[in-house]
């Protein structure tokens, strides 16, 4: 079991996420975001347009998420 916050995963709080796998920790963080965007908090709101802006195509993308990737199989 492995934790990371969602900060580490690219995020703009703290919560603390625990997972098997980094495909359950992307599952985790996107239900985050998604309760976070249910809630209007504007802070989640930047975060994810400001990733949108920073990785505008897929290949930008795929990038980022394996970065984050590396840094979970590191823990």
């Amino acid at each position: 079991m492995k934790k990371m916050t969602y900060g580490e995963i690219g995020g703009s709080c703290d919560e603390v996420f625990q997972a098997e796998s980094f495909k359950e920790m992307a599952k985790l963080s996107k239900a985050h975001v998604m309760e976070m965007f249910g809630i209007k908090d504007q802070g989640h709101i930047n975060t994810v347009n400001e990733m949108a802006k920073n990785c505008p195509d897929q290949t930008s993308m795929l990038a980022w998420i394996s970065e984050r990737k590396a840094h979970f199989d590191s823990l």
